[in-house]
């Protein structure tokens, strides 16, 4: 059936149909069938052809949540599922999409879904299957996060302490500053005197910049000077300009070191570095850092 419809026959599908029109004895190991007995939720569908519908991505993730329990028993311990489930949100919510087959480990894309798409959904139908769960996790997703490694560096950031995060207030991310008025010459010619930075707390004029190796190996050495005067131009605008390298994610105590120095620039406090906290941390990296994907 896979082949002839032009969909590989390793590549499972799940069929949902209502109650009426389904029945969910003629599954087979390609496909999945389910009975939606309830209303479904205004907007979730797109038409592709044909008289058939596909859920939108924000109700994709809302079902993903109501069950995420069961795919990560004994996997990930209860507390820490939410992680797994905002990581994902953000890679909906962001310009990446995890590829094998891509040099860097992900490709781009547009965003499928924000977060103003995701709270409207649960808020809209907070009875639904999943949506506690998603409700949970949203307070730990940002649009426009542009790598895999962007969303990690993000959620130790900001998640909360007892799950071995740091309690950091939520930045923008990949966020256009303006860079009018740089006496440096480094910005004459920028579209619209605007700079990307990856991430950025305008009360601080903080800019917190990841340097992923897969895109600027230390051996490069222009784009290193590139990146340099970058910072410096920037800096000379009045912004603070902290960088944490990619190798500087699986090094605690440097990772440490970034982050009390963040927090000092927000005026806001860190968990101590009790053996709990560093337990929870290390649980913490080990899923966003060390496993394989969750979903």
């Amino acid at each position: 059936m896979g082949t002839e419809r032009g969909i590989p026959e390793d590549v499972p599908l799940d069929l949902v149909a209502n109650e009426k029109s389904c029945s969910t004895h003629n599954s087979s190991k390609q496909i999945s069938r389910h009975v939606w007995s309830g209303a479904v939720p205004s907007g979730s569908l797109s038409l592709i052809g044909n008289g058939i519908y596909v859920f939108t991505p924000a109700v994709c993730l809302l079902q993903i949540a109501g069950i995420a329990a069961r795919f990560l028993s004994g996997k990930v311990d209860k507390e820490y599922q939410v992680v797994v489930i905002a990581q994902l949100g953000c890679e909906l919510c962001g310009q990446y999409s995890i590829s094998e087959t891509a040099r860097d480990g992900h490709i781009w894309r547009l965003p499928l879904t924000s977060v103003g798409e995701l709270a409207h959904l649960v808020e809209g139908n907070q009875g639904m299957y999943g949506a506690k769960q998603l409700r949970e996790a949203i307070p730990w997703i940002i649009d426009n996060l542009r790598s895999p490694a962007e969303t990690s560096l993000f959620l130790i950031m900001c998640v909360r302490p007892a799950i071995g995060g740091y309690g950091l207030p939520l930045p923008l991310s990949n966020f256009d500053i303006d860079v009018k008025g740089d006496k440096t010459g480094f910005f004459d010619g920028w579209m619209n005197m605007k700079c990307t930075v990856d991430f950025y707390w305008p009360q601080a004029r903080l800019v917190v910049e990841y340097d992923s190796d897969a895109h600027h190996p230390e051996d490069d050495e222009a784009k290193t000077e590139h990146d340099s005067q970058r910072a410096d131009a920037l800096r000379a605008l009045g912004y603070i300009v902290v960088t944490i390298r990619h190798d500087g994610l699986y090094k605690p105590k440097r990772l440490r070191a970034k982050m009390e120095e963040i927090a000092s620039y927000l005026q806001e406090g860190l968990p101590e570095a009790t053996a709990a906290f560093i337990a929870a941390n290390n649980v913490l990296r080990n899923i966003l850092l060390y496993s394989n994907r969750w979903v």
